[in-house]
């Protein structure tokens, strides 16, 4: 089990903050943090859309990157690294990047997608509003370099009922040999942001994004779906929970019951002697009975008994057992 806290543009250009919420990451108890790293806004948007000018302001140049990775490997954390253009992929020379992250919009771009492949580095790959189809192409060219499929997706904030969680157990059934995540984006001051995590994780789900915020609900970039600290706590330590004590159990653990369930079981009526049986008796069906007792060793398995010689008197309701046998 795998949970990275998303930064995206939440930072909103402030390095300070950026780096304060790779600390907060940290204190939470998250494996890495993801982080959409953009250094050529031209790159990315026309200058003619709206945003241009709000986007380019909050593009962080590659000194601050710089910085804000080396904070992120000093504090242990993994890093997580959306390339949004090529050209920031030269970071990789410098910091040892965990996951790399295929951002949605650049799904198709085939300049992003060839620098990607390129690195052979372990790639993440969003998955939220593709059809199979598309899926399968990207499997085909990545190949094993693809390894985890990322269910979810951002529309500010998702409605639960849209991302359609049975998709998750869908991939996991279809590719086998890839691993599976789920990147909610529930509302920050809905329960589902909390509790459709541990559903991804019941669905089969083993990978975790989940948007960090500072101030929750405090109006910023994606801060409707930015979780506290303490609610990015409480996903941890239910998924750990589940992971460790709950689902996360080797196959073979079928057959390994533990004391509360032998004792559970230890309830399962026995063979008592139905009447007093003498010693030098055959054992035949008319002389034994099941029933609960207290007494330790009795067996519910009745053919083994059959035609055994007795090897001492039985009373009636005692327990018979082979060590009453010849």
């Amino acid at each position: 089990m795998y949970i990275y806290a998303e930064t995206a543009f939440h930072h909103e250009g402030d390095l300070d903050y950026l780096k304060e919420l790779v600390s907060t990451a940290k204190s939470c108890g998250a494996n890495g943090v993801k982080f959409q790293v953009l250094t050529e806004t031209d790159y990315l948007i026309s200058k003619k859309h709206s945003q241009y000018q709000k986007l380019k302001s909050i593009t962080l140049p590659f000194d601050e990157w710089r910085e804000v990775f080396d904070h992120t490997e000093k504090l242990g954390l993994d890093i997580v690294m959306m390339p949004i253009d090529p050209e920031c992929l030269r970071l990789l020379e410098d910091f040892n990047i965990r996951f790399l992250d295929l951002h949605s919009v650049s799904f198709n771009d085939l300049e992003v997608l060839t620098a990607i492949k390129s690195t052979q580095l372990p790639l993440i790959l969003g998955v939220g509003g593709r059809r199979i189809t598309e899926i399968q192409d990207k499997i085909g060219f990545f190949k094993s370099q693809l390894n985890v499929l990322m269910t979810g997706f951002q529309s500010f904030p998702s409605r639960l009922a849209d991302v359609t969680l049975e998709k998750i157990r869908c991939l996991s059934e279809a590719f086998p040999l890839t691993d599976v995540g789920y990147a909610d984006h529930s509302s920050w001051d809905s329960p589902d942001a909390v509790r459709s995590n541990s559903w991804a994780f019941i669905l089969g789900a083993r990978f975790f994004e989940k948007h960090l915020t500072l101030n929750e609900g405090k109006e910023r970039i994606d801060y409707n779906s930015a979780v506290g600290p303490e609610k990015f706590k409480e996903i941890i330590n239910e998924l750990k929970y589940l992971n460790d004590e709950i689902l996360n159990k080797p196959s073979e653990a079928l057959n390994d019951l533990n004391a509360a369930e032998l004792k559970y079981r230890s309830r399962e009526r026995v063979i008592v002697a139905k009447r007093a049986i003498r010693k030098g008796e055959k054992l035949r069906p008319e002389h034994l009975v099941y029933k609960m007792t207290d007494a330790e060793g009795g067996i519910v398995q009745l053919e083994p008994l059959l035609g055994k010689i007795t090897t001492k008197g039985i009373e009636e309701d005692e327990i018979v057992n082979l060590d009453c046998t010849n």
